[in-house]
């Protein structure tokens, strides 16, 4: 539980109180990298984790990876953070 507290993992709570961790943010075992960096990108624009959820494994036909959770996975951290940093700015409007 810690581990999604501190935003070290992607924490989704459901309505029957239980706490998932979705397996897309973890590859071969470990956690993706920059993971925790986006989240917390992710958090100053809106405090929802299941948003969060949204933004990192939807399909985005047009786009290449056609899923944020990809940049990460394919090493491209400050593209993923600099997606991350306009989305949560334009939440928090």
């Amino acid at each position: 539980m810690a581990a999604g507290s501190d935003l070290r993992l992607l924490m989704l709570h459901t309505d029957d109180d239980v706490d998932l961790f979705p397996s897309f943010q973890l590859r071969d075992g470990k956690i993706v990298e920059g993971l925790q960096e986006v989240l917390r990108v992710l958090h100053a624009g809106v405090n929802d984790p299941w948003t969060w959820a949204q933004w990192l494994n939807v399909a985005l036909p047009d786009e290449d990876p056609p899923r944020n959770i990809m940049l990460l996975c394919d090493g491209r951290l400050e593209e993923a953070l600099r997606d991350a940093r306009h989305d949560a700015w334009a939440w928090s409007c």
